[in-house]
């Protein structure tokens, strides 16, 4: 109301100073949003059922339409199966994660997103299997972006951790935390590999049952 209707009456500093306050709550609701997303994956118990992750991932798609066209961007995704889940969960993970290969492309680089599936056992998982399956299915989403040192793997993971500046790329830290709870619910896990400048692939694990 300010900007519309005294907008011209103000000095230069006055409105630098509105801009920065639009700017900073801007950034607040962004903040609370991501807050009471992680929030309901800590407190909800959710519904499971058979997903098409081809189907899901289109929608995603579908819903990043602007900018994956603003980019340029090639997403290209190879067969993936049905999974028994919770379509909301894994749409947040899906949408975090080729958000985030958007983002993290550097501007004069035109966006490359592979999207793949197989089924491996659980002995050759990155990480230790808690006995919850056999089989486990990997879902790796690879990028060409500015990718990352691989010893920051887990911090990326945790709540408001950021590896570049705010006004590098925006961002809140919530969305990869959000994708961790979300494999967590679905007993399965999260990881990634990373080179810095090399681009970035994340790596979903859900059990086979």
């Amino acid at each position: 109301m300010l900007t519309e209707q005294y907008g011209p009456a103000l000095d230069t500093n006055a409105q630098d100073i509105i801009r920065r306050v639009q700017s900073a709550t801007g950034r607040m609701q962004e903040l609370i949003r991501g807050l009471l997303t992680y929030s309901r994956l800590n407190t909800e118990k959710p519904s499971f059922h058979k997903v098409s992750l081809s189907a899901l991932v289109a929608e995603v798609q579908s819903d990043l339409e602007t900018a994956i066209r603003g980019r340029d961007a090639q997403i290209q995704t190879g067969p993936l199966p049905i999974v028994h889940g919770n379509t909301l969960q894994l749409r947040q993970l899906f949408q975090n994660l080729l958000s985030n290969a958007l983002k993290f492309t550097p501007a004069e680089r035109t966006p490359v997103v592979n999207v793949n599936s197989r089924t491996i056992s659980a002995g050759q998982l990155p990480m230790p299997a808690t006995g919850i399956s056999d089989n486990y299915l990997e879902i790796s989403v690879e990028d060409n972006g500015i990718g990352f040192d691989d010893k920051y793997v887990d911090r990326i993971f945790n709540l408001f951790q950021r590896l570049h500046g705010r006004s590098e790329y925006v961002g809140t830290g919530i969305g990869l935390a959000i994708c961790k709870k979300v494999a967590d619910n679905h007993g399965g896990y999260l990881t990634a590999r990373s080179q810095p400048g090399q681009g970035a692939t994340f790596l979903v694990y859900l059990p086979v049952n």
